[in-house]
């Protein structure tokens, strides 16, 4: 059965059957902590989203580090995600799960100024938002990286993209002693996207497929 038609099923029965409604904010959609509930100014009210069918793709590459040559020490992250359904004025977050040999560049505060690149919401009719990955609106800890993504608008299929760099380079060349064990299988890297929905809602994750998924890089060392 055709994709679309099959979504158009599925929101349909959702739609007669329930009222999805929540109220959200980007802290909620990262954490189910009771203490990240009261940031409703960063939220769309009476957002409803029914994602029917979900396809998530990582793609990536690293460039390893060389001391004292510019440019080295870097991980390009390519994420796109295809969903059908319906998201009315939602927001998203991308988690980036990085590899576990990062935890101690992760953990210096400084390791947030070498995260660059931009991402995207597609909307309906092909129209959306894009923004620069800042620090307004990226959340950084040892062991992940959380992107907000603009809110979006779309009937039918929408989705999500972005284009991220972390250039750990410039942190190696402050910090040389900072270790990144090596990979032997190659690093490890976790794409999650997940939009707001409130604890009473009746469905939170795609009914068919993921918009999740991983990739090990090809380079097997951080730091040559």
């Amino acid at each position: 059965m055709d994709k679309k038609i099959l979504t158009t099923m599925l929101v349909g029965a959702t739609l007669l059957a329930t009222n999805l409604g929540s109220v959200n904010s980007f802290a909620d959609v990262v954490s189910s902590t009771e203490n990240q509930v009261n940031t409703h100014d960063r939220v769309a009210t009476n957002s409803r989203t029914l994602i029917g069918i979900a396809k998530g793709t990582l793609e990536g590459m690293m460039t390893p580090y060389i001391e004292g040559v510019p440019g080295t020490g870097s991980l390009t992250l390519h994420y796109h995600s295809e969903d059908f359904g319906f998201v009315d004025g939602d927001e998203a977050a991308l988690t980036i799960k990085l590899p576990k040999e990062f935890k101690y560049a992760a953990s210096v505060p400084s390791f947030i100024s070498g995260i660059s690149g931009k991402i995207s919401v597609t909307g309906i009719l092909g129209m959306g938002a894009e923004e620069k990955i800042t620090a307004a609106n990226c959340e950084i800890y040892a062991d992940r990286l959380i992107i907000k993504a603009p809110s979006s608008f779309w009937i039918g299929s929408g989705g999500v993209d972005a284009h991220i760099t972390i250039d750990y380079g410039q942190l190696l060349a402050q910090y040389p002693q900072l270790p990144i064990a090596d990979a032997p299988a190659g690093y490890q890297v976790i794409t999650q996207l997940k939009y707001a929905g409130a604890m009473w809602d009746i469905i939170h994750d795609p009914i068919i497929g993921t918009n999740d998924d991983t990739i090990y890089t090809d380079e097997h060392s951080a730091i040559l």
